[in-house]
């Protein structure tokens, strides 16, 4: 017992309230708000241009740590599951927006959060042949005449997402390249149609 200086008897201190565990759906809100990366994968964008291995790495090891502590605490199992299902979700609006490199990121995490889904093998492979689709900038053109025909050539900077390598090419209609195909100038020369043979997808390229 404690004495006040008057000689009292203090009364004992009451002890704090247990600490009230997060609900699952607080757990999943947490997850996500340090996930946000995932809103702002724009499609169409190799994710070797977004996203560095390292970068790859600390989402893989925070959601690795958080199914850990998830796992430790009173209804993590029904979060982990939510959040499992709601990165799923986001995997097939992933597959119908042709977001290749925000699919590689979701199968990652989902196999992470220890989903063993047969179609995350298939999304992640169907991921890594469009996200190595080379990248072509339009730097110009040039022309000349033989044997009495105009020749035109489309000089380009092609960025091959799969070796991170910059090639520069110079090219003309019909001429397959680096895994595409320039099948034809748009217009004017205001750009060029070009086929990725990996997919047979067709995709347009504008100058500068």
């Amino acid at each position: 017992m404690l004495v006040s200086c008057n000689g009292d008897v203090a009364p004992p201190k009451t002890p704090p309230p247990p600490e009230t565990p997060p609900t699952p759906d607080e757990m999943v809100e947490e997850a996500l708000r340090s996930l946000q990366i995932l809103n702002v994968i724009p499609p169409d964008v190799p994710l070797q241009l977004l996203l560095a291995p390292e970068g790859r790495d600390q989402l893989l090891a925070y959601v690795r740590q958080w199914k850990t502590q998830a796992d430790a605490t009173e209804g993590g199992t029904p979060a982990v599951k939510e959040l499992t299902t709601d990165l799923e979700a986001r995997m097939k609006q992933a597959r119908q927006d042709q977001n290749a490199a925000l699919m590689l990121v979701l199968c990652d995490l989902v196999e992470e959060l220890g989903s063993k889904k047969g179609i995350i093998g298939r999304y992640r492979e169907w991921a890594r042949i469009h996200n190595n689709r080379p990248v072509v900038k339009l730097k110009g053109w040039f022309e000349f005449e033989e044997e009495g025909a105009e020749q035109v050539y489309a000089f380009c900077e092609v960025y091959l997402p799969d070796t991170e390598e910059v090639r520069r090419v110079v090219v003309e209609e019909g001429e397959e390249f680096l895994g595409l195909q320039f099948l034809e100038i748009i217009g004017k020369r205001r750009g060029m149609r070009l086929r990725y043979l990996a997919t047979k997808d067709t995709f347009e390229v504008h100058g500068p």
